[in-house]
């Protein structure tokens, strides 16, 4: 009979112990879950087309651009801007909207090719990086801490209710911050010089063999 229960106790000591062990494993389950961070946020922008193909173009000695545009719309909620286009080499150069880009409207990115006095086939990419742009909203929430600031100064008496207020204003100035937003993507121009012209006969037609 002692042997019966004591069975009995080792066995709901086990359970216990087990149910313990399960628990802190789904907490711990729990707490990694919630740790997982949002993925990034991206500015929604859309291009008309992201390849450019220029196909054969006629050789030049004089190194004549030829010239082409991408056109996109802001298709996010919040105005956009572009702070930053570049081209892989001095050859390309691209020429884009600085102001800011409302909701619905559209800006374009003008790009001149210098090479065309090499012959053969191109590629060449220009990487555009575009955010949600914040930066009148950044301004008007410094200049108002700035205000704050002096009233501080001025009032020490409502130190703390400008206190306060300056407390706001910096985590409304850390949230501007963090819904910052920024794509990057790419795009291409290609194409092929070619010399179609007939080659020049440089002998002399009054020479006789």
């Amino acid at each position: 009979m002692k042997k019966l229960s004591f069975a009995i106790a080792l066995l709901f000591m086990t359970t216990l112990v087990s149910a313990q062990t399960e628990g802190k494993a789904g907490k711990q389950k729990k707490s990694k879950t919630v740790e997982q961070t949002a993925p990034p946020a991206t500015v929604q922008i859309e291009f008309e087309t992201q390849i450019i193909d220029f196909g054969n173009i006629q050789k030049t000695n004089s190194s004549e651009p030829v010239e082409t545009v991408f056109r996109f719309k802001n298709a996010d909620k919040m105005p956009i801007k572009l702070t930053s286009v570049r081209a892989t080499c001095g050859c390309t150069v691209p020429e884009w909207t600085k102001d800011p880009i409302l909701p619905g409207a559209t800006g374009e990115i003008r790009v001149k090719y210098n090479n065309t006095h090499i012959e053969g086939t191109f590629s060449k990419s220009i990487t555009v990086v575009a955010e949600v742009d914040f930066d009148k909203q950044i301004e008007a929430n410094q200049k108002e801490a700035e205000e704050l600031q002096k009233k501080l100064e001025a009032n020490p008496k409502k130190a703390k209710a400008i206190q306060k207020k300056l407390e706001k204003n910096k985590e409304t100035l850390e949230e501007l911050n963090r819904k910052k937003a920024t794509t990057t993507l790419s795009l291409t121009i290609k194409g092929n010089v070619v010399n179609t012209q007939p080659a020049h006969d440089h002998s002399d037609p009054n020479h006789t063999h």
